[in-house]
C-alpha cells in the first residue's frame, strides 16, 4: 500500500502570541538592564560588583518562584533546551533527584529582582567523585539516558553570563573542586563562550569525552533526506515490509492532536514499552511509579504547550509502535519510542521513525532534531545521516587540588584502556 499522508498540528496561535509577548518583555528588561548597568552597578553576596549578579538556589521547590522567569529565558536561550526548561526540569527533580544534592546558579543583569532579567540558568548536581577519582564537582544536571546538559543562557549574553558563573565558581561559596560542563554540542556561540573564557583566564581544563551522535536536519524533502542516509536496496526491502505489514491490518501513521485523546496514547504507550524487552529489565517507565508520573505530567504539559511531536503507527485497532518527542524553538528533542515486539519481523520501530522523518519535514519552524542517543546507537545511526559533536570539558576553576586532579586524568585514562586491552587479549586467548 502507499505511503498514508499524516495530518500536520496546527499551529498554536495562543501559544505564538504568548512566546511574543514574552520576548517584547525581555526586550524591554534587556534596556532596563543597561541604562542601570551604565550608572550603577549591581551586588552579588557570591561575586564582586558587577553589572551581572548571581543567585544561588539549593532548594530545588525554590525555582518554582522563579518558574516564569526560566519560562522567558528558555524561549532566548543560545542553546535550546527542553530538558531545563520548567515544565519538564522540576518534574524530573522530583523522579529522579530525591537522593541526590543539587546547587542552582541564576545570573541575573543588574540585582535580581522582579524587573531584573534572568540570563542564564545552570542547574548543577553535586557528586562526590569523578570518574572514579574522590573528586567533590559541580556538574550540569542529566537524567535518563538523554545527554544534553546546555545551560540556558540568553543569546546575545553567552560571554557576560559565563563570566558572572565563573566569578562565582572560583569562590569559596563553590562547594566542588571541578565544574563539568558535560554533554555540550561542540558548537554555537554558547560553546565559542565557554573555549574563549577558558583560553583567556587560563582555567585548568580536561576534554574528558569527545564524540558525535545522529542528528536530523531538514534537506530538501523527506524523501531526499531517507535516501541520503539508505541504500536503494535497504529502502526497497523496508517498503516491501511495509506492504506486508499492510496486509496484516489497516496499517496508519497518525499524530496526536486531540486534547481528550492524550490519556489514551500515554497509556497506550506506556503499555507498549512495558510488553517489550524494557519491561523484561524493568528499565520501561511503568516499571516505576515516579517514572510514570514524570512521563504522564510531562506529555501533558509538552501537549498543552505545543510542544509535543507523538506519533503512532497501528494495523488495524492494534497499536504496533508510538515516538514520543518535544519541541523547544527550532530545535527538536528525540525522547522515546516503543514497539510491539511480536510485529519485530516488519521493523515496525524503523517504520515509524521513517514517518518521524516525513513529519519532521512538514514542521515549518523545526529545523533540526537532536536524537539524544547513545554515539553507536545502530539505529539512529542507520537512518539519521547527519551528526553533531558533543563534548564534555572538566574545570578546576579554583586551581589547587582540582587542576592536580585534572594532570592525572589523562594518565588514568590511558592506564584504563590498557587494562581493558589487556583483559580483552588474555579473554581471547583463553577462548582459543
Amino acid at each position: 500500500m502507499g505511503m498514508p499522508q499524516l495530518e500536520t498540528i496546527p499551529d498554536s496561535t495562543l501559544r505564538k502570541k504568548e512566546l511574543t509577548q514574552a520576548a517584547a518583555l525581555s526586550k524591554r528588561q534587556l534596556a532596563v538592564g543597561r541604562e542601570r548597568g551604565s550608572t550603577s552597578r549591581g551586588h552579588s553576596r557570591n561575586q564582586k560588583a558587577s553589572v551581572f549578579s548571581t543567585t544561588i538556589v539549593e532548594d530545588p521547590n525554590l525555582l518554582y518562584r522563579f518558574r516564569q522567569q526560566l519560562e522567558t529565558l528558555a524561549t532566548l536561550a543560545s542553546e535550546p533546551n527542553v530538558f531545563y526548561e520548567p515544565w519538564m526540569l522540576l518534574p524530573s527533580l522530583k523522579a529522579f533527584g530525591q537522593d541526590r544534592s543539587f546547587l542552582f546558579v541564576l545570573v541575573f543583569m543588574s540585582p535580581p529582582g522582579a524587573d531584573s532579567p534572568l540570563c542564564g540558568f545552570f542547574p548543577l548536581e553535586i557528586v562526590n567523585s569523578v570518574g572514579g577519582l574522590p573528586i567533590r564537582s559541580c556538574r550540569l544536571w542529566n537524567f535518563l539516558h538523554f545527554r544534553w546538559c546546555a545551560p540556558l543562557v540568553r543569546a546575545g549574553y553567552e560571554t557576560e553570563c559565563l563570566k558572572a558563573f565563573f566569578e562565582w565558581a572560583k569562590s569559596e561559596t563553590n562547594p566542588g573542586s571541578l565544574i563539568e560542563f558535560r554533554c555540550l554540542p561542540a558548537w554555537g556561540k554558547l560553546s565559542q563562550a565557554l573555549i574563549d573564557i577558558i583560553d583567556r583566564d587560563g582555567l585548568p581544563h580536561y576534554i574528558a569525552d569527545l564524540h558525535t551522535r545522529a542528528l536530523l536536519l531538514k534537506a530538501e524533502s523527506a524523501e531526499a533526506c531517507i535516501r541520503a542516509a539508505l541504500p536503494g536496496s535497504k529502502i526497497k526491502e523496508l517498503n516491501r515490509l511495509q506492504r506486508r505489514l499492510g496486509e496484516r491490518g489497516d496499517l496508519r501513521y497518525e499524530r496526536l492532536t486531540e486534547a481528550e485523546s492524550v490519556s489514551e496514547w500515554i497509556e497506550g504507550f506506556l503499555k507498549l514499552e512495558a510488553s517489550g524487552w524494557k519491561g523484561r529489565a524493568g528499565t520501561a517507565l511503568a516499571s516505576s511509579s515516579e517514572q510514570r508520573r514524570f512521563f504522564e505530567e510531562i506529555v501533558r504539559s509538552a501537549f498543552d504547550r505545543g510542544q509535543l511531536m507523538m506519533l503512532r503507527a497501528s494495523v488495524g485497532d492494534r497499536a504496533i509502535a508510538y515516538k514520543c518527542n518535544f519541541v523547544s524553538g527550532a530545535g527538536a528533542f528525540a525522547f522515546k519510542i516503543a514497539y510491539d515486539e511480536t510485529y519485530s519481523a516488519y521493523s515496525p520501530g524503523v517504520q515509524l521513525e521513517l514517518e518521524n522523518i516525513r513529519q519532521f519535514h512538514s514542521m515549518g519552524e523545526v529545523d533540526w532534531m537532536d536524537s539524544c542517543a547513545d554515539s553507536h546507537h545502530f539505529m539512529a545511526n542507520h537512518i539519521w545521516a547527519a551528526r553533531q559533536t558533543i563534548q564534555t570539558t572538566l574545570i578546576a576553576p579554583q586551581g589547587g587540588i582540582g587542576a592536580f586532579w585534572l594532570s592525572l586524568m589523562p594518565f588514568l585514562k590511558w592506564v584504563r584502556r590498557a587494562l581493558k586491552s589487556s583483559t580483552r587479549k588474555m579473554v581471547c586467548r583463553g577462548a582459543q
